[in-house]
């Protein structure tokens, strides 16, 4: 089995996380959320990778060559959307029965293998894998046989896409050879309707879309496993081993990044601290982003 992720994307909205670090590299539980995104999928059966690059594309790439399993990456010189970003791989690809697609920035831990079993019998274009409707996500709907629905009238649930798609090597002929992107190449065009399955999935999904998501799924996380990340001081919140900690601070609901220091008399709450950030004894910090050089408010929804 073999997968293109797509790790191009400029992270704006998970600024200033990603100011210096590209997306998938920004750290999830003390680990670059594109090594989880990877070995996930190496659990479910993936052999081979296709990774293309923008942002601070040599990070990734350096990241990439650590990499046990073969992996080939190419650097977008001008970005080319989620179409482009799969085409770039089509002489790789094309002589395949099927392929997955996975974004670098999102985390589904739920085993999908049967619905790839399922998607190699049918006579699908395109398997999307879903979850249920999330907030803030566009929604989508499948009618009684699983088939993805573009016009929702009569749908009789809702889903978000998991990032996750399984691909026939013929929707290359969809995608043009410059940028592209799925909506208004693939998912609008007539011929493809009724083509693209939805295959529903229990379990975590995780997606940094902005700054106070990437705090609730740590929180979340450290809820679900507080002995896992415990350190004196520290409540629902994840440390990075980096991370400075002395005795005598109170840290709730917060992440601390490699290379951040908090000192004693200290108290902060649902803040992210990038690297080179220094709390100082007596400070008290709430909904703060604090860098090396300055401090910003965390968003709100």
């Amino acid at each position: 089995m073999k997968a293109v992720v797509l790790a191009a994307g400029r992270g704006n909205r998970l600024k200033p996380l990603t100011d210096r670090l590209p997306k998938p590299l920004v750290p999830y539980l003390n680990h670059p959320l594109l090594e989880w995104v990877l070995d996930s999928l190496k659990k479910n059966g993936v052999q081979e990778f296709f990774v293309n690059t923008f942002t601070q594309g040599e990070k990734v790439e350096e990241f990439l060559k650590t990499r046990r399993e073969p992996v080939t990456f190419v650097r977008e010189e001008v970005l080319r959307g989620t179409g482009g970003g799969v085409k770039n791989f089509q002489p790789f690809l094309q002589g395949e029965e099927a392929f997955v697609v996975a974004n670098a920035d999102s985390l589904l831990t739920t085993p999908w293998r049967r619905s790839w079993e399922t998607f190699l019998r049918s006579n699908a274009w395109m398997m999307m894998l879903l979850v249920d409707a999330r907030r803030g996500y566009s929604l989508l709907s499948t009618d009684g046989t699983g088939k993805i629905l573009f016009d929702p009238q009569g749908a009789f649930r809702g889903y978000t896409f998991t990032g996750i798609s399984f691909w026939r090597p013929l929707l290359f002929d969809f995608l043009p050879e410059g940028p592209s992107d799925l909506g208004p190449t693939l998912f609008r065009n007539p011929r493809a309707h009724g083509k693209i399955l939805g295959s529903p999935c229990s379990g975590p999904w995780i997606e940094f879309t902005d700054p106070l998501r990437y705090l609730s799924h740590h929180v979340h996380a450290a809820r679900r496993a507080p002995k896992s990340f415990f350190r004196p001081g520290l409540h629902l919140s994840v440390a990075d081993p980096g991370a400075k900690v002395e005795e005598g601070c109170r840290i709730e609901r917060s992440v601390l990044w490699d290379g951040s220091t908090v000192e004693g008399g200290s108290f902060l709450n649902r803040c992210i601290l990038l690297p080179g950030a220094h709390v100082r004894p007596g400070e008290r910090f709430e909904g703060s982003i604090i860098l090396e050089d300055r401090r910003e408010p965390l968003p709100t929804l």
